[in-house]
């Protein structure tokens, strides 16, 4: 009888550490997607300061592709990671090594690095949403 409440006891105990496993790990997931860096980009790209950068960067580049140097209509253009966020996630928010490209472009280009283009911006530090600061 004592073995049949003690193994009772056993396996509720071992259900409450699996049910607190299962919300540990969807904590975790939440707290990487927070930190992931192309989640970062993307919400950076689409704010307004992103929307801005574009728009002053679509002049600087005279509205032509860094890669292939023809025209590419702003709306059209990708905004590139001259550095790919899948080997240098740190700089993902660098102004310096982001570009504007044509699709195509920035498609045969993939994860490689990018020569330097001369539009690039210069150094400097962004505050973004989360109101922390990245150093570009």
């Amino acid at each position: 009888m004592e073995e049949e409440n003690l193994a009772e006891k056993l396996f509720k105990l071992n259900s409450s550490i699996n049910e607190w496993l299962t919300d540990t790990r969807v904590l975790v997931d939440q707290i990487k997607a927070r930190q992931d860096p192309r989640r970062q980009f993307n919400l950076w790209r689409n704010s307004s300061e992103g929307k801005n950068w574009k728009r002053r960067q679509h002049s600087k580049q005279d509205r032509k592709c860094a890669l292939c140097a023809d025209y590419v209509h702003i709306s059209r253009a990708h905004i590139d990671h001259i550095k790919p966020i899948a080997k240098y996630p740190d700089l993902a928010l660098a102004l310096d090594n982001l570009q504007l490209v044509h699709p195509q472009c920035n498609l045969t280009k993939g994860t490689t690095t990018a020569p330097a283009s001369k539009f690039q911006e210069s150094d400097r530090t962004l505050e973004h949403r989360d109101g922390n600061e990245r150093r570009n």
